[in-house]
C-alpha cells in the first residue's frame, strides 16, 4: 500500500514537472515566431502639387489682338488684324496687304522691322521720292564793289560795315607804318578793330 501511493506521488510530480515544463517551452517558442512575422504598414497616397501644371492653366496662351494700318505702294492698302502672340515685322502687313506693288521703292523701307499694335506702315514709291532740292547758285562776288585795304582812302575805307572816319585814318596809319596787309589777322592789330568787326568786312574787302 505504502509503495503504490508512493509511486501515485511521484506520477503526479513527475505530471506537474512535465506541464509546467511545457508551457516554458511555449513561452520561448511564440514570442520567436511572431518576431519573424513582417509587419506591412501601408502609406496614405499623398497627391502631388504640380506648381508648374497650375501656373500653365492660370496663364493659357492665349493670342494678342495687334491691328496695323498699311498705305502707299501695296496691292491691297487697308487696316489689317493679327492674332498672335510673336513680333509682328513689317513684311508680314505687306504681305497680309497683297504684297508690293510694281512701282514700290522696297530699298526705302525696312521689311524685317518689328512694329509695335497700331502702327501705320507706309510703302513709299518710286515717284514718291523727292528729288533734292538744287541749292540756289551763289552769285560770283563783284570783286569792283570790294574795298582793297592796301589803296582805300578814308572815304572809302568808311563804306565798310562798323568803320567810322577815326577807324578809318587808324588803318591808313597803320598800313603806312607797318606795310600793306596781307589778311584780316593784319587788320586786327589795328586799335579799334576787334573779331566782330572782321566778321562783318570780310567779305567786302580785299588785298
Amino acid at each position: 500500500m505504502t509503495d503504490q501511493l508512493h509511486r501515485i506521488v511521484t506520477g503526479i510530480v513527475w505530471g506537474v514537472i512535465l506541464v509546467g515544463a511545457g508551457l516554458i517551452a511555449w513561452q520561448l517558442i511564440t514570442p520567436a515566431t511572431a518576431s519573424q512575422t513582417p509587419i506591412i504598414v501601408t502609406a496614405p497616397t499623398v497627391p502631388v502639387h504640380d506648381a508648374h501644371a497650375e501656373t500653365l492653366d492660370e496663364q493659357p496662351d492665349t493670342p494678342l489682338s495687334q491691328v496695323f494700318y498699311i498705305t502707299g505702294a501695296v496691292n491691297v492698302p487697308g487696316v489689317y488684324a493679327f492674332e498672335t502672340q510673336h513680333d509682328v515685322r513689317v513684311v508680314d502687313v505687306v504681305l497680309r496687304a497683297g504684297g508690293l506693288s510694281a512701282d514700290a521703292d522696297a530699298t526705302a523701307i525696312n521689311l524685317a522691322a518689328t512694329i509695335d499694335d497700331a502702327t501705320h506702315v507706309h510703302v513709299p514709291s518710286r515717284m514718291d521720292t523727292i528729288a533734292q532740292p538744287v541749292p540756289a547758285r551763289i552769285p560770283e562776288q563783284d570783286t569792283s564793289a570790294l574795298v582793297n585795304l592796301n589803296t582805300a582812302s578814308v572815304a572809302e575805307l568808311t563804306e565798310l560795315p562798323g568803320v567810322g572816319p577815326a577807324l578809318a585814318q587808324r588803318i591808313i596809319d597803320y598800313r603806312e607804318q607797318h606795310g600793306a596787309y596781307t589778311s584780316l589777322a593784319d587788320l586786327d592789330a589795328v586799335s579799334g578793330v576787334g573779331q566782330s568787326l572782321l566778321e562783318k568786312i570780310s567779305a567786302h574787302v580785299e588785298f
